[in-house]
């Protein structure tokens, strides 16, 4: 296991969790809003 794997493995990991927490958020920002309306 070199270094530069382990690097690219957290930055794979941690590029999908900050995807997920994106789409996460909007879909209950919209959730809000049409909940306002």
């Amino acid at each position: 296991m070199k270094i530069e794997d382990l690097l690219y493995r957290c930055a794979l990991s941690f590029k999908f969790r900050l995807i997920a927490f994106l789409k996460y958020s909007i879909r209950l920002y919209h959730k809000s809003c049409a909940n306002m309306m």
